[in-house]
Protein backbone atom coordinates (compact mmCIF):
# COMPACT_ATOMS: atom_id res chain seq x y z
CA UNK A 1 0.00 0.00 0.00
CA UNK A 2 1.33 3.41 -0.95
CA UNK A 3 1.47 6.64 1.01
CA UNK A 4 -1.73 8.51 1.76
CA UNK A 5 -1.42 11.69 -0.25
CA UNK A 6 -3.42 14.89 -0.37
CA UNK A 7 -6.34 14.77 -2.80
CA UNK A 8 -6.13 17.17 -5.72
CA UNK A 9 -9.05 19.56 -6.23
CA UNK A 10 -12.04 20.20 -4.03
CA UNK A 11 -13.39 17.66 -1.56
CA UNK A 12 -17.10 18.28 -2.04
CA UNK A 13 -19.36 16.70 0.55
CA UNK A 14 -22.69 15.05 0.01
CA UNK A 15 -24.25 12.63 -2.44
CA UNK A 16 -25.89 13.11 -5.80
CA UNK A 17 -27.20 9.70 -6.87
CA UNK A 18 -28.82 6.66 -5.26
CA UNK A 19 -29.70 3.50 -7.14
CA UNK A 20 -31.11 0.26 -5.75
CA UNK A 21 -31.92 -3.19 -7.07
CA UNK A 22 -33.67 -6.11 -5.50
CA UNK A 23 -31.44 -9.13 -4.97
CA UNK A 24 -33.66 -11.24 -7.24
CA UNK A 25 -32.50 -9.12 -10.20
CA UNK A 26 -28.78 -9.68 -9.63
CA UNK A 27 -26.94 -12.50 -11.37
CA UNK A 28 -23.33 -11.87 -10.27
CA UNK A 29 -21.61 -9.54 -7.82
CA UNK A 30 -17.82 -10.01 -7.87
CA UNK A 31 -15.60 -10.28 -4.81
CA UNK A 32 -13.83 -7.19 -3.57
CA UNK A 33 -10.08 -6.65 -3.49
CA UNK A 34 -9.02 -4.35 -0.63
CA UNK A 35 -12.61 -3.01 -0.32
CA UNK A 36 -12.86 -2.21 -4.05
CA UNK A 37 -15.06 -3.99 -6.60
CA UNK A 38 -13.36 -3.42 -9.94
CA UNK A 39 -15.07 -6.11 -12.03
CA UNK A 40 -18.50 -5.90 -13.64
CA UNK A 41 -21.66 -6.45 -11.65
CA UNK A 42 -24.11 -8.54 -13.67
CA UNK A 43 -27.81 -7.74 -13.30
CA UNK A 44 -31.01 -9.06 -14.87
CA UNK A 45 -32.37 -5.51 -15.14
CA UNK A 46 -30.90 -2.06 -14.58
CA UNK A 47 -30.60 -0.20 -11.28
CA UNK A 48 -33.68 1.71 -10.05
CA UNK A 49 -32.80 5.41 -9.80
CA UNK A 50 -34.23 6.81 -6.56
CA UNK A 51 -35.48 10.41 -6.41
CA UNK A 52 -34.64 12.32 -3.23
CA UNK A 53 -34.69 15.90 -2.02
CA UNK A 54 -31.31 17.57 -2.52
CA UNK A 55 -28.99 17.44 0.51
CA UNK A 56 -31.15 14.90 2.40
CA UNK A 57 -29.27 11.77 1.25
CA UNK A 58 -26.93 10.51 3.95
CA UNK A 59 -24.97 7.26 4.19
CA UNK A 60 -23.10 5.76 7.12
CA UNK A 61 -21.25 2.45 7.48
CA UNK A 62 -22.30 2.22 11.14
CA UNK A 63 -19.06 0.60 12.27
CA UNK A 64 -19.18 -1.05 15.72
CA UNK A 65 -17.21 -3.66 17.67
CA UNK A 66 -18.86 -6.80 19.00
CA UNK A 67 -16.96 -9.64 20.67
CA UNK A 68 -13.70 -8.40 19.15
CA UNK A 69 -15.14 -8.36 15.62
CA UNK A 70 -15.98 -5.31 13.53
CA UNK A 71 -19.66 -5.24 12.51
CA UNK A 72 -21.19 -2.75 10.10
CA UNK A 73 -24.76 -1.50 10.19
CA UNK A 74 -25.07 0.44 6.93
CA UNK A 75 -27.70 3.14 7.10
CA UNK A 76 -28.81 5.22 4.10
CA UNK A 77 -31.47 7.86 4.76
CA UNK A 78 -33.22 10.40 2.55
CA UNK A 79 -36.43 12.33 1.99
CA UNK A 80 -38.49 11.31 -1.06
CA UNK A 81 -40.42 14.46 -2.04
CA UNK A 82 -43.62 13.03 -3.49
CA UNK A 83 -46.60 11.62 -1.70
CA UNK A 84 -48.55 10.01 -4.53
CA UNK A 85 -49.60 6.63 -5.89
CA UNK A 86 -46.43 6.04 -7.95
CA UNK A 87 -44.12 6.79 -5.01
CA UNK A 88 -46.12 4.56 -2.70
CA UNK A 89 -46.05 1.70 -5.23
CA UNK A 90 -42.25 1.68 -5.55
CA UNK A 91 -41.78 2.09 -1.80
CA UNK A 92 -44.11 -0.85 -1.08
CA UNK A 93 -42.39 -2.97 -3.76
CA UNK A 94 -38.86 -2.38 -2.43
CA UNK A 95 -40.04 -2.59 1.20
CA UNK A 96 -40.66 -6.31 0.61
CA UNK A 97 -37.32 -7.04 -1.11
CA UNK A 98 -33.71 -7.73 -0.16
CA UNK A 99 -31.65 -4.92 -1.70
CA UNK A 100 -28.27 -3.80 -2.95
CA UNK A 101 -27.66 -0.02 -3.06
CA UNK A 102 -25.26 1.97 -5.23
CA UNK A 103 -24.55 5.50 -4.05
CA UNK A 104 -22.47 8.18 -5.79
CA UNK A 105 -20.96 11.10 -3.91
CA UNK A 106 -20.27 14.60 -5.21
CA UNK A 107 -16.59 13.69 -5.76
CA UNK A 108 -17.58 10.89 -8.17
CA UNK A 109 -16.86 8.02 -5.78
CA UNK A 110 -19.30 5.12 -6.10
CA UNK A 111 -19.96 2.69 -3.26
CA UNK A 112 -21.96 -0.52 -3.08
CA UNK A 113 -23.86 -1.30 0.11
CA UNK A 114 -25.32 -4.73 0.76
CA UNK A 115 -24.40 -8.07 -0.74
CA UNK A 116 -25.86 -11.44 -1.62
CA UNK A 117 -24.89 -12.70 1.85
CA UNK A 118 -25.95 -9.51 3.68
CA UNK A 119 -28.67 -7.67 1.74
CA UNK A 120 -30.23 -4.39 2.79
CA UNK A 121 -33.87 -3.68 3.66
CA UNK A 122 -35.99 -0.56 3.17
CA UNK A 123 -38.49 1.08 5.47
CA UNK A 124 -40.44 4.29 4.97
CA UNK A 125 -42.77 6.63 6.77
CA UNK A 126 -45.20 9.14 5.33
CA UNK A 127 -44.32 12.68 6.38
CA UNK A 128 -46.97 15.38 6.29
CA UNK A 129 -46.61 18.94 5.02
CA UNK A 130 -45.76 20.26 8.50
CA UNK A 131 -42.37 18.50 8.34
CA UNK A 132 -39.45 18.99 5.94
CA UNK A 133 -39.87 22.52 4.53
CA UNK A 134 -43.63 22.13 4.57
CA UNK A 135 -43.58 19.45 1.86
CA UNK A 136 -45.31 16.08 2.03
CA UNK A 137 -43.30 13.00 1.13
CA UNK A 138 -41.60 10.00 2.68
CA UNK A 139 -38.76 9.61 5.13
CA UNK A 140 -36.86 6.54 3.83
CA UNK A 141 -34.18 4.38 5.46
CA UNK A 142 -32.22 1.60 3.77
CA UNK A 143 -30.39 -0.46 6.38
CA UNK A 144 -28.61 -3.74 7.03
CA UNK A 145 -25.99 -5.72 8.91
CA UNK A 146 -22.64 -6.75 7.39
CA UNK A 147 -19.07 -7.77 8.10
CA UNK A 148 -17.90 -5.25 5.45
CA UNK A 149 -18.25 -1.49 5.01
CA UNK A 150 -19.67 -0.02 1.81
CA UNK A 151 -17.34 -1.14 -0.99
CA UNK A 152 -15.91 1.24 -3.57
CA UNK A 153 -17.08 0.37 -7.09
CA UNK A 154 -14.88 1.14 -10.09
CA UNK A 155 -16.32 -1.45 -12.47
CA UNK A 156 -19.47 -1.23 -14.54
CA UNK A 157 -22.84 -2.93 -14.72
CA UNK A 158 -23.72 -5.55 -17.30
CA UNK A 159 -27.39 -6.30 -17.96
CA UNK A 160 -28.02 -9.96 -18.79
CA UNK A 161 -31.24 -10.02 -20.82
CA UNK A 162 -30.96 -13.71 -21.63
CA UNK A 163 -30.29 -13.06 -25.33
CA UNK A 164 -27.04 -11.21 -24.88
CA UNK A 165 -25.92 -8.47 -22.62
CA UNK A 166 -25.72 -4.71 -22.62
CA UNK A 167 -23.73 -2.37 -20.47
CA UNK A 168 -24.80 0.39 -18.14
CA UNK A 169 -23.15 2.38 -15.38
Amino acid sequence: MGDLIKQDGDNVGGFNKLEIIDLGNTSFIPEHQDFVISDNIQLLKNWFNVAFTWKTLKADDGETEKDGETIYRPNITFFHPKENETSLQWLKYYNEKNLIAKITDNNGNVRIYGSIEAPLRLRYKSVGPSSFSGRPGYSVTIYGLSLLPGLYFTGSTTIDSGSGSSSGS
